[in-house]
């Protein structure tokens, strides 16, 4: 338009919305696509994450949240939401997920990734629409309550907690295992009994390495810096990152020791390790917030690993994910 262009109201006008095609590709066929591909996806969702804020190359921070696709092709995968795909969509997967729904998403304009396996993320041209008016959304969805929801399905994303997501086991479980000689992934559900507060956070280097914040634990210097071996440098200025001990119980009446770093920390406990640390000169007030996270059930999905200290082995379980328990998808479950 112009400083000449007129725009008039056309009374009566037969309102039309725009038609979204999609050009549907099944889970399996992200086996054998290029990286960097653009894809349009149909899957239903199995499983999500919660959210995490990411810094980005610049110093900029954007939100994430990930969640598992599978369709009726025998396989899942990751699929990320980032920016304003996270923001437009984000709200509406979560509260359904959390009334115990599986709500089916159409991913138009993906791009495939590859780390730990393929996966597939949201870019500026992506749309994303939950539970899709269509044939294609309708059939999946019949087809998980019939039968998908208890398929096999294979994950092409390795090492995805969300791929070891149906192997619940017990704490009695870990105990009876012969070998674990590499990171194992488990999921169970336990009761927080203890959080152990005489060394809850360690001092971690703020650096920017690639686009990522460095985190290895800093060395204190008598010239009042901080040494990163990591960076081989001295730094002015430090992070605080949990390094929670916690013990948990479960309804084997066996007690485990698990470990929670930031992003697991701060959901726990309400608050980022650097805001906790800050609040350390009130006991009462620390003593208040951790009595609120205990007893408190919780789906923990664990990266399990037998470690020999001295000759002796002991058993590292780290949290990799942590949700509530949701009673009413728990019920679902059972059923």
């Amino acid at each position: 338009m112009n400083a000449t262009s007129t725009i008039e109201h056309v009374a009566n006008e037969k309102k039309h919305n725009p038609i979204i095609r999609f050009n549907i590709k099944s889970i399996n066929h992200i086996r054998t696509t290029n990286v960097n591909s653009i894809v349009d996806i149909l899957g239903v969702v199995t499983a999500i994450s919660s959210v995490c804020t990411i810094r980005r190359k610049y110093g900029f921070e954007v939100n994430k949240q990930t969640v598992q696709l599978q369709d009726m092709s025998g396989y899942n995968i990751d699929a990320s939401f980032w920016g304003d795909n996270f923001n437009a969509a984000s709200q509406e997967i979560s509260s359904l997920c959390a009334t115990g729904n599986n709500p089916i998403i159409a991913i138009k304009s993906a791009r495939v990734g590859e780390f730990n396996g393929k996966n597939i993320g949201t870019t500026t041209r992506s749309i994303v629409l939950v539970d899709p008016d269509n044939e294609e959304a309708h059939t999946l969805k019949s087809w998980f309550k019939k039968e998908g929801s208890t398929a096999a399905s294979t994950s092409l994303t390795t090492r995805s907690p969300f791929g070891h997501q149906q192997k619940k086991i017990t704490i009695a479980d870990i105990y009876s295992m012969d070998s674990l000689e590499k990171p194992t992934f488990f999921q169970l559900k336990g009761t927080i009994t203890k959080i152990g507060m005489d060394s809850f956070y360690y001092i971690s280097c703020p650096s920017i390495i690639g686009g990522k914040k460095c985190m290895k634990k800093l060395i204190p210097q008598n010239t009042g810096m901080w040494f990163c071996p990591k960076c081989n440098t001295e730094v002015s200025d430090c992070d605080y990152r949990y390094l929670l001990k916690i013990d948990i119980q479960d309804d084997t009446g066996e007690l485990a020791s698990i470990v929670a770093f930031e992003d697991e920390g701060s959901t726990i406990l309400g608050n980022n390790a650097k805001d906790f640390y800050l609040l350390s000169s009130d006991p009462e007030l620390i003593k208040e917030i951790v009595s609120k996270a205990l007893w408190t059930d919780h789906i923990f999905t664990l990266s399990v690993k037998i470690e020999t200290f001295k000759e002796v082995p002991r058993l590292k379980c780290v949290i990799i994910k942590e949700e509530k328990l949701h009673f009413t998808t728990e019920c679902n479950n059972i059923l």
